[in-house]
């Protein structure tokens, strides 16, 4: 008998250390070097994995803001969409680094300046040459903070997302550490056919 509860006891301590183990695992988020995603002031915490409707968890991490904040480029990186836009997402980019690290940004302006009305086009939501397959580099603006897609009730914000192979972690770490610029970066490679921001103008 005493046998029996011996390895019990034994089963019982391996399998909390890799319980453990899988939690640690699952916690883990990788930090990334990043530029921080927005030129303005922001409100956030960390909020990845808190409960969302529909049995639902926060992917990724919402920065509050005000609407038509400069929203830029955390890294160098590849445009691999860009929405026009999606039901839930509203107008959305996503970027690609070297490594393999996606960028996502949801809820880009759709609105007239000024406006609440929804009627906004991609001129309103995007930076000039901000399509797929254009190369970008840190800093470089890409677009506007807006309400777009299902945020239309929760006000101005930018949610952001760091996946790898499609799975999210915390990005919340990356934006504590990231570099934080007061202007776009302008001086990126020209694209074929592009002309370039000049200071102010666009």
């Amino acid at each position: 008998m005493k046998r029996y509860f011996l390895v019990l006891a034994v089963l019982s301590i391996i399998f909390s250390t890799l319980v453990g183990i899988n939690q640690a695992n699952a916690q883990f988020s990788p930090v990334r070097t990043i530029v921080f995603p927005v030129i303005g002031k922001v409100t956030y915490y960390d909020d990845f994995g808190v409960p969302r409707s529909g049995g639902r968890t926060h992917e990724g991490q919402d920065l509050m803001g005000k609407k038509m904040l400069p929203l830029v480029s955390a890294v160098d990186g590849t445009i691999v969409s860009v929405n026009y836009p999606e039901e839930s997402w509203g107008m959305a980019v996503t970027i690609k680094d070297s490594d393999g690290y996606t960028y996502h940004y949801l809820h880009i302006n759709n609105d007239n300046p000024g406006t609440d009305d929804g009627k906004g086009d991609g001129m309103n939501a995007y930076a000039p040459d901000i399509k797929q397959g254009n190369k970008v580099v840190k800093g470089q603006l890409i677009g506007y903070m807006g309400d777009s897609g299902n945020a239309e009730t929760t006000g101005a914000h930018l949610h952001f997302e760091i996946r790898l192979n499609g799975s999210p972690f915390s990005p919340y770490q990356s934006l504590q550490n990231a570099t934080k610029i007061t202007t776009p970066v302008y001086n990126y490679p020209k694209l074929s056919g592009e002309i370039l921001p000049y200071d102010d103008f666009g």
